[in-house]
């Protein structure tokens, strides 16, 4: 199993929230990622900006500025809820 880093510059969120989204594409398919993707934004039992972390995170393998991207782009409603729970 390898483990790489990737940098994206958060100078530019979009491009870089589009950049991090196509990486998972790549990284698990098009396919399977944009099923993913679709899944979690319909997803009512996902309570949590964390539960998804740890998913992608323990699933995929996937974490950090990708799963923000995502949440971003598909869950933006639970980030807001977490920042207000902070």
């Amino acid at each position: 199993m390898s483990h790489y880093n990737i940098t994206y510059d958060t100078n530019n969120i979009a491009e870089s929230d589009k950049k991090a989204l196509d990486d998972i594409r790549n990284y698990l398919g098009k396919k399977k990622a944009n099923d993913i993707f679709k899944a979690v934004e319909k997803d009512t039992t996902l309570q949590s900006a964390q539960q998804i972390r740890n998913l992608f995170a323990f699933i995929a393998g996937i974490q950090g500025y990708p799963v923000e991207a995502m949440l971003r782009t598909y869950r933006p409603d639970l980030l807001e809820k977490e920042e207000k729970e902070s």
